[in-house]
């Protein structure tokens, strides 16, 4: 079959082709870590801000990294997290430059970026022209963007997909304006499909093999909207509603708190499943795996930080006795001892200290605390919180 299409082309992303390309894609990732690292500063400033005191934020991050250092736990979590932001980066930014899609006259394979150890996280895989059977569109493929339309490649045995308009060959390819990129409005389907089927892929298909891809019903397809969607509108609600139950109760109405450590290990495993089962039912609802990605990761993120509050609101409720005032002493500034055996020993924030230096070793302190149906102790601060306010009006008289 003549025709001026290679025999043989090698196809790059085209999110990764030319300089603005990849700042984009690093600003994004910077700005998404940006966003966290901000909410966690006005988490800490709010929290601290709650008591009426000066923050110290050099004392704040040196007692943070102490914990750190005893836990190993924590320093593995710590870690791990960190380990994890710089591989996204490294891939989404990096590592995607090196990803290729092969076509010739043999087939069409897809070269992962990832090295061989990491290569079962996203594997290469390769198909002969003739093991496939059928070629279309994805039956709900999602038509608002021609970077989202996804094409199935059919054999006997198992299925392969790419999105064709995404793949292209970087020596002829011209990125285009900005302005263009960022235009407002929805195209058409039909204008869609129609950039789609002149893509380089699509046209190799046609051109040298012979297969026929099979076209979507355009008259069965509408744009995507999310709000259109029940279960994807639920997890949206759900993430607003999370997020806002997270600051309201943990700053404002409730001035309960942990007198041990906080199980992280619940609010990341909650978030994990939140997350899980978001992108499940929102893939059998057939919305969008981009839409439903971002609408999972966020919801799982705003119910992991619900559990903080949550777990002392589900222990509170359970709790039939109410609080108890209980003695302690104080062994040294911030950190209190039980007089009665069988309660948690107390060390409140750095912080503090300046206000608790105003006491002398071996004072007895009464603390309301609670021990509910979750089985673990939360101390009541507001007394306490009320004392450090007063005593740093007076100081600053």
């Amino acid at each position: 079959m003549q025709s001026n299409t290679p025999t043989q082309l090698v196809l790059q992303s085209r999110a990764t082709i030319g300089h603005r390309s990849q700042r984009i894609g690093l600003l994004f990732v910077t700005a998404a870590l940006l966003l966290l690292f901000g909410i966690a500063i006005m988490f800490l400033y709010l929290t601290a801000a709650k008591s009426g005191e000066p923050i110290d934020w050099h004392a704040l991050l040196t007692k943070s990294l102490s914990k750190l250092q005893e836990d190993y736990t924590q320093l593995f979590v710590f870690a791990f997290a960190i380990l994890g932001s710089v591989v996204q980066i490294f891939y989404i930014v990096l590592a995607r430059r090196w990803e290729r899609l092969k076509l010739d006259e043999l087939g069409i394979s897809y070269v992962s970026p990832l090295p061989n150890v990491l290569q079962f996280l996203h594997p290469g895989w390769s198909l002969q022209w003739s093991q496939i059977q059928r070629v279309e569109f994805k039956r709900k493929t999602y038509v608002g963007r021609p970077e989202l339309v996804t094409l199935i490649l059919r054999t006997g045995l198992q299925e392969r997909s790419l999105r064709p308009y995404m793949w292209v060959d970087a020596a002829t390819y011209q990125p285009p304006p900005l302005k263009k990129e960022l235009q407002l409005g929805r195209p058409k389907p039909a204008e869609v499909i129609a950039r789609v089927k002149d893509s380089a892929v699509i046209r190799f298909i046609q051109t040298h093999t012979h297969l026929k891809i099979e076209s979507p019903d355009l008259s069965k397809i509408k744009p995507y909207a999310l709000e259109s969607n029940p279960i994807a509108l639920t997890f949206v609600a759900l993430f607003f509603v999370s997020l806002a139950y997270a600051f309201i109760d943990a700053l404002i109405l409730n001035p309960e708190s942990y007198v041990a450590q906080p199980p992280y290990g619940v609010y990341v495993l909650g978030g994990l499943t939140v997350s899980a089962i978001a992108v499940w039912l929102m893939r059998r609802a057939e919305v969008p795996i981009a839409e439903s990605v971002v609408v999972a990761v966020l919801t799982g993120t705003a119910f992991g930080a619900l559990l903080y509050p949550g777990l002392l609101r589900i222990n509170q409720l359970t709790d039939s006795e109410g609080l108890h005032s209980y003695e302690y002493r104080m062994v040294r500034p911030c950190y209190f001892v039980p007089e009665r055996q069988g309660l948690p020993e107390l060390q409140f924030p750095e912080r503090h200290r300046e206000f608790w230096l105003q006491y002398a070793p071996g004072v007895i302190e009464e603390f309301e605390l609670r021990k509910g149906g979750l089985d673990f102790y939360q101390i009541n601060m507001k007394p306490i919180y009320e004392r450090i306010e007063n005593y740093y009006k007076h100081k600053g008289r």
